[in-house]
């Protein structure tokens, strides 16, 4: 299949806009790509569903839906803690990876995102608006550099069932989030939240 080198290049000015827009977005490259497809996207979502529902409520959102979404928002973020806990329990001396990409410069950034055409890695943005935000994104970082090596310590079976629960647990939250918008909130309202609003439709169409 032939490479759309309009498309990509799209794609590479897309990141260069979001961090004018974000400065302090994190840059990273996964190792594993199936960590990546596994968790990004369901966390993006997450972010951006317990957003739409603070923006619409007090409008079609109740003030008990909202308390509700507070509450899974804190339990996936308490579990997201639990994860970077057990990863620094196990290598109190991590590596600089991540220490790296939060003190990484903009204009490092920016190279790191341009130069992307060339190393054909896939470079992601990641732009936590608070410090709980934050806490979802270092998670997934942690498990993207440590999953194989816990995987051969005596912890592994341990490992393995935290990551389980929290994978498990950012879809449930994700589609939690996905009902209720549908259900209290007109697609028309979330024009700032394209993925969610296609994830919407999609869903409809298997009805």
């Amino acid at each position: 299949m032939a490479i759309d080198k309009k498309l990509i290049q799209r794609r590479i000015d897309g990141k260069l806009k979001l961090l004018r827009i974000y400065p302090k977005a994190w840059v990273y490259v996964f190792n594993n790509t199936l960590i990546r497809e596994r968790f990004l996207r369901n966390v993006r979502q997450v972010e951006a569903g317990y957003n739409a529902i603070i923006d619409n409520w007090g409008a079609t959102i109740s003030t008990e839906d909202k308390e509700t979404a507070d509450k899974k928002i804190k339990e996936l973020i308490e579990q997201a803690k639990n994860i970077i806990d057990f990863v620094e329990s196990y290598a109190p001396k991590l590596n600089d990876v991540f220490d790296e990409m939060l003190n990484m410069r903009r204009a490092e950034k920016e190279q790191k995102v341009k130069d992307s055409t060339i190393t054909k890695e896939v470079v992601d943005l990641f732009i936590p608006l608070d410090r709980d935000s934050e806490y979802l994104y270092q998670s997934l970082v942690y498990i993207d550099q440590y999953d194989n090596l816990l995987k051969r310590t005596a912890k592994a079976e341990e490992w393995i069932k935290k990551v389980i629960d929290f994978d498990n647990q950012i879809k449930n939250t994700k589609d939690d989030f996905i009902s209720l918008i549908e259900k209290n909130v007109d697609l028309k309202y979330l024009q700032k939240y394209k993925t969610l609003q296609k994830e919407i439709i999609a869903k409809q169409k298997q009805k």
